[in-house]
């Protein structure tokens, strides 16, 4: 997991991704992720999440409900819609996140969190 640089920089239970994370950016494909993360932490580095919808075009999504956690190597595990836990590799900086799903780049930015 990538805070500030490359995968294996930073120890991924100090990151914390509570919050409203909304999509800002995506190729094509993005529109079976969620526009918008619900992010709650259990644990360090682990909790749920619960993906919404933000436009009427997107369909079923990919993201729907359940639990994420970071690894050592650089990536999130997110429990699909289909309960299946699959991982992507993911950077971190701040208050944004991008997220490597297939062939297509999520880039998330937080809009609120557990200081407002």
């Amino acid at each position: 997991m990538s805070v500030n640089g490359a995968a294996g920089d930073a120890d991924s239970s100090i990151v914390d991704l509570t919050g409203s994370w909304t999509k800002s950016a995506g190729t094509e494909g993005e529109l079976a992720y969620p526009d918008v993360l619900e992010m709650t932490m259990l644990v360090p580095g682990a909790g749920r999440y619960l993906g919404r919808k933000g436009r009427p075009e997107q369909g079923f999504l990919l993201w729907d409900a359940g639990n994420w956690r970071l690894t050592a190597d650089g990536k999130i595990e997110i429990s699909t819609a289909t309960d299946a836990l699959e991982s992507w590799p993911v950077t971190i900086s701040g208050d944004e996140m991008q997220i490597q799903v297939a062939d297509c780049v999520l880039t998330y930015r937080r809009t609120n969190g557990p200081d407002d």
